[in-house]
């Protein structure tokens, strides 16, 4: 009765028999009568309000989800030995949840005294001022309507598309094309790419030394239409290695898990 959390984080559904017993039911029901509007997750038996992923990218889901990970992953807590992600690689790895239509959750770790060290700050300010760079790409965004694979994904809002090129695309590549009419291209971060769509294809050229400093570049594409939904030809794109599918996998078995 004294907290009123928006969200319930249920950590323990991984135990075995949980998932199907009566206890998620009768603890939603609990939960349910003090904060009616509480979005639950990780409780298991047809409980939650969206799934929550440990340290795993799902291509794209239509619902709500989201991939929960660390700085230091598989660390939560505070050892000296800590052992960072690189800014490019959270980046990364954040784009390809959003392109999935997911949420990022991502955790820092403060010291012994409770502080957050001064590496990790640095990690959090160089994301930051990505985020805050390409903002429109991001918040208020869905997933698609390409769907996300090795070397791109991206969102869209309205009339407006916003295409992630990965940092293991070549430097010219094609996609299906859109349904509406592109009017408008712009480089939200990197220099010299260019777009030429065409009836049958949308081509990118996006040489390696004209892509954005941290490993992730974004293009707008303005239409003239809003966009009519997701692009089924994307889905299972034979021309592209890697190329996946409905695959849960872990973030770490991803090519170029460390990004230079």
């Amino acid at each position: 009765k004294e907290f009123h959390p928006f969200v319930l984080w249920f950590d323990g559904a991984w135990l075995d028999g949980w998932r199907s017993s009566k206890y998620p039911v009768e603890l939603e029901n609990v939960f349910r009568m003090s904060e009616p509007n509480v979005l639950i997750t990780r409780l298991g038996n047809n409980t939650d309000d969206f799934e929550s992923m440990e340290a795993k990218i799902d291509t794209y889901r239509p619902y709500p989800w989201e991939t929960v990970t660390s700085v230091a992953y598989p660390r939560y807590s505070w050892t000296p030995d800590l052992k960072y992600k690189t800014v490019p690689y959270l980046i990364e790895t954040l784009s390809r949840v959003i392109c999935g239509n997911g949420n990022y959750l991502l955790s820092f770790i403060p010291d012994a005294d409770g502080r957050i060290p001064d590496a990790q700050q640095k990690i959090a300010s160089k994301m930051g001022a990505w985020v805050h760079k390409n903002a429109k790409a991001i918040f208020g965004t869905r997933g698609g309507p390409y769907y996300p694979n090795d070397w791109y994904g991206s969102t869209h809002r309205g009339r407006n598309i916003y295409l992630y090129i990965l940092s293991e695309a070549p430097e010219k590549f094609s996609l299906p094309p859109v349904d509406e009419k592109i009017i408008k291209t712009q480089i939200m971060n990197g220099g010299n790419i260019l777009i030429k769509p065409t009836d049958k294809e949308l081509v990118v050229n996006a040489p390696l030394n004209e892509r954005g400093t941290e490993g992730v570049t974004i293009i707008e594409l303005t239409l003239d239409h809003e966009v009519s939904g997701m692009i089924e030809a994307s889905k299972t794109n034979e021309k592209i290695k890697g190329s996946i599918n409905n695959d849960v996998r872990p973030i770490e078995d991803r090519k170029g898990k460390v990004l230079k």
